[in-house]
């Protein structure tokens, strides 16, 4: 899983810019040519304003294989 943030002071808060990135290989091959793999991609792309001690849910992804999934979650804490 890949994750890319960027933060930006804004009015009253922080932006976050984010996007959260699952990449995987199935266990099964595609019927094009010998042996292609399929690759499969989730992404979850978005634009947030944070409050500090609140949590966030950015999106959930789907488990592939599986009948799980996760939640992707931040929460902006100050640091003193």
């Amino acid at each position: 899983m890949n994750f890319d943030a960027t933060l930006d002071e804004f009015a009253n808060g922080v932006r976050l810019n984010s996007k959260v990135e699952q990449l995987s290989m199935a266990d099964e091959r595609s019927g094009a040519g010998p042996q292609a793999p399929i690759i499969r991609q989730t992404q979850i792309q978005s634009t947030s304003f944070l409050t500090a001690g609140r949590p966030l849910i950015l999106g959930s992804l789907d488990i592939p294989g599986s009948t799980r999934h996760v939640d992707i979650e931040v929460v902006m804490d100050l640091v003193r």
